[in-house]
């Protein structure tokens, strides 16, 4: 009874929070243009009326319900939708995978779903057992999927032929005009059915995963909070769940029994312990050469350090060096930050098919593993980030930044989390909208780290976000806890890299003790000021000040 009341009460504290988003947002605009593929079962399709139909179409209609803003639904063939999206005009809303290069043209929301492709070939063959064996095939594949872009970047030797849609696609191979099909998996298997293909079969287990959400136009915060608003409340009430079990689930196991949850999480933990393991010694073999490289190097330099034509030779030495540690990097991204998304897929794809059928506690255990996946997934980014900064490998993009809309969209983020620890989480600006000429991104992760730090070390009472007016035209953003609080000698060395007060046993909090570090890198490329004042045991303040070129 306790549990369902409290239920009710979040739901209504969501549909507050909704309403207060939606408001300002939908005064401007109340009908939204959402683009789709009209042959995309079940995400998205025409029916026999020739109506928009399917569980991406439905989704964004209840959200639209939710957060008070219309959806025009328009259905054409994907590479034309696509095409549309990234450079035509008239695009609000659309859904699709998650790949880095979408990324550089939209902004995604939280994942709807997360799936993977497969290999379909005719029956009887047996030459096709992996992705490997499809070097010099023909492979059909959906023309402007991210499936097609995957290939292309990873394997250029497959010779791919191009389907207006996933239906197309297994019609093709069916029809005896190429070797094999990757299709996404859900899309496949009921395109099979619905079409009565008879002469198909899947080749191997399912690759490629991915994450499916919307996206929006680049920079259109609001929309975009207001869309993860609206899939929280979706996923809190119900709604979510129904929409899932009507599209996407076709049947759903009677019995799971301890024994098998038990055994599917030891082999997910083994995954992930070897998987860091491999990355762990991967790095120090790296380290260990790019040591004895560097003594090489430097050594060469004394050496020939008086002729003009050895100091030729050790610059174009250096450049190459520069070369290696950039490919390193950009390897070191896509090899770490790949496995992780795809253990964290199969991870949310086996919960989602058995939570409802085990105890809370045995629930639990995917909570850890989640969590564990992302402490390590932050780790690798605040590395990757502190290496381009001190490499000066950033290169920052200066413009007008709302940091009102920041801060707004960072409080949302961090809301639940707050809750969660039973913190009374507070934002207070009275000064109107705030602009300066800043780096996007470095601003967001300033801000992002300081809050992720308050919340994170302070046990009870309160973190508070206030705006407040400084010294002439300048405002300075204060983040207060009433957290543990730093040492007066520890203060001395807070913005060093990879330390923190408590280590070794004695420490209580996670982290890589890169957050301020970070934190004192961003305000230097954007010009701000941070300020640190703390008292042990009582809490901390954290001062932001900032020079804005406008308040309204």
């Amino acid at each position: 009874m306790i549990c369902r009341h409290t239920n009710k009460i979040v739901i209504i504290v969501l549909f507050m929070f909704s309403n207060i988003i939606s408001s300002t947002y939908s005064q401007s605009k109340t009908k939204l243009q959402f683009l789709g593929n009209n042959n995309n079962y079940p995400f998205e399709f025409l029916n026999s009326q020739g109506k928009p139909d399917g569980f991406t179409i439905d989704l964004i209609k209840a959200i639209g319900k939710t957060m008070n803003f219309d959806v025009e639904v328009h259905l054409e063939p994907w590479k034309q939708t696509i095409d549309e999206i990234f450079y035509g005009s008239n695009f609000n809303i659309s859904a699709m995978f998650y790949s880095e290069g979408r990324e550089q043209m939209v902004d995604y929301s939280a994942p709807i779903l997360f799936s993977e492709n497969e290999i379909f070939v005719p029956n009887g063959n047996k030459n096709i057992n992996s992705i490997a064996d499809l070097m010099d095939k023909k492979v059909a594949v959906e023309e402007g999927s991210y499936t097609e872009e995957y290939l292309l970047r990873t394997l250029p030797e497959v010779d791919l032929l191009h389907a207006v849609s996933i239906p197309d696609a297994l019609e093709l191979l069916s029809q005896g005009k190429c070797d094999a099909a990757i299709v996404e998996r859900l899309a496949g298997d009921r395109s099979i059915t619905r079409f009565g293909i008879k002469n198909l079969k899947k080749a191997v287990y399912p690759i490629i995963p991915g994450e499916y959400g919307f996206v929006i136009a680049k920079n259109d915060s609001a929309l975009l909070s207001n869309i993860n608003l609206g899939l929280a409340v979706l996923k809190k009430n119900g709604t979510y769940a129904s929409l899932f079990n009507k599209w996407i689930i076709q049947t759903a196991p009677k019995t799971v029994t301890v024994q098998t949850i038990v055994s599917w999480s030891i082999i997910i933990l083994a995954i992930i312990i070897f998987i860091t393991g491999i990355i762990l010694l991967w790095i120090h073999s790296l380290k260990r050469l790019v040591n004895i490289r560097t003594k090489e190097l430097r050594h060469e330099v004394e050496e020939h350090i008086k002729t003009e034509h050895e100091l030729k030779i050790q610059k174009e030495k250096a450049e190459e060096s520069n070369r290696l540690k950039s490919e390193f990097l950009a390897q070191m991204s896509h090899e770490i930050r790949t496995p992780l998304n795809v253990i964290l897929g199969y991870i949310n794809l086996i919960e989602m098919d058995i939570k409802e059928f085990v105890r809370d506690d045995i629930n639990d255990l995917f909570d850890g593993i989640k969590d564990a996946s992302y402490r390590l997934m932050r780790t690798v980014t605040s590395i990757l980030d502190m290496s381009a900064l001190k490499t000066r490998k950033y290169e920052a993009d200066y413009e007008i930044v709302n940091i009102n809309e920041i801060l707004d969209s960072l409080y949302h983020n961090f809301f639940n989390l707050a809750k969660n620890k039973n913190l009374s989480f507070q934002l207070y600006h009275d000064l109107g909208t705030i602009l300066v000429k800043a780096d996007y991104y470095t601003t967001v992760k300033l801000f992002e780290n300081i809050i992720d730090n308050a919340v994170k070390y302070t046990k009870e009472g309160s973190v508070t976000i206030n705006i407040l007016k400084a010294f002439n035209e300048d405002i300075n953003i204060q983040i207060k806890d009433t957290g543990i609080g730093i040492s007066e000698d520890y203060l001395l060395n807070i913005f060093e890299p990879f330390t923190q007060e408590s280590t070794g046993n004695s420490r209580r909090f996670e982290g890589s003790g890169l957050g301020l570090s970070l934190v004192k890198e961003y305000a230097g490329i954007n010009n701000f000021d941070v300020k640190i004042d703390s008292k042990k045991g009582t809490g901390t303040v954290v001062s932001v000040l900032i020079h804005p070129i406008s308040r309204n």
